[in-house]
């Protein structure tokens, strides 16, 4: 009876492991075309990372615009971008699929856990990158805006120091001068807080755009440093002169007046004389 039964039950068994074979099969295939567009991915995303280094180098020698146009290039316009969207729309697709036929098999949703980490650090970047793009110029708009503040007032003071130097015809006028010149002197202080500023301001520009213009605006802003040196003092020997011109004008007032006082009393006498 045992003999008679062995075929049977080998039968049995080899239609058994068969049965196993085929079922695997459809598995292996799914999990493979899994792993295919899963190394698509990976790819399309080395591709946006390298562009991604390449601007951030551009920016220390380029100019933010055409940094810019490269970006929406190849972010915007470009191929590579969408592509990794779709493929990782195609990897959640499969995966989903694979989930509900085999609810116990959860490898691919941890390759599918990984694909979402790997693009997601590769978004933060992008993201990084976009801000880092419209911050620059809106960064050289506000330095350029605090530079030419600080020329305004600079002029405002020379155009104060010439004018105070300058006779007028009474002290009156002098004063007025004078008040306005004290109150530009004020903002010495705040004004050399501005220089700092501006150093720093461009300093942060230029360790990210190192090119020509942001040379020029370094000899530029040499220049106004330069220029706040050579005033200051000026305006504090101008500050002490005020005082004594202020004495003058007040002085040669009083003195004029005297003498028309004094010309009136002799033209009072004379006249008396004349008069007996």
């Amino acid at each position: 009876p045992r003999s008679t039964l062995f075929p049977y039950t080998t039968l049995f068994r080899s239609k058994t492991q068969w049965a196993s074979v085929m079922a695997r099969a459809p598995v292996h295939l799914v999990k493979l075309d899994f792993r295919l567009e899963e190394e698509s991915l990976a790819t399309l995303l080395k591709e946006m990372d390298r562009e991604i280094n390449v601007e951030h180098q551009l920016l220390t020698g380029q100019e933010p615009r055409v940094v810019q146009q490269r970006h929406r290039d190849f972010f915007e316009r470009g191929r590579v971008p969408v592509e990794a969207k779709n493929s990782l729309e195609r990897l959640s697709q499969m995966e989903s699929r694979f989930s509900m036929q085999h609810p116990v098999d959860s490898s691919l949703a941890e390759q599918l856990v990984h694909a979402k980490v790997a693009y997601a650090s590769v978004s933060e970047r992008l993201q990084s990158l976009r801000q880092l793009l419209e911050e620059i110029p809106e960064q050289w708009q506000e330095y350029r805006a605090k530079f030419s503040e600080v020329v305004g007032w600079m002029d405002s003071v020379d155009a104060s120091l010439q004018g105070i130097m300058n006779e007028v015809s009474n002290a009156e006028q002098f004063e007025t001068q004078k008040a306005r010149f004290l109150e530009i002197c004020r903002d010495v202080d705040r004004r050399r807080e501005d220089m700092k500023k501006l150093v720093q301001m461009l300093d942060a520009l230029v360790s990210r755009q190192a090119d020509e213009e942001a040379l020029r605006e370094q000899d530029l802003l040499e220049e106004l440093i330069q220029r706040y040196k050579n005033l200051v003092p000026t305006i504090e020997v101008t500050m002490i002169k005020t005082e004594s011109f202020s004495k003058c004008y007040t002085y040669r007032e009083d003195t004029q007046r005297l003498c028309r006082v004094r010309s009136e009393e002799h033209t009072s006498e004379l006249q008396s004389h004349h008069d007996l």
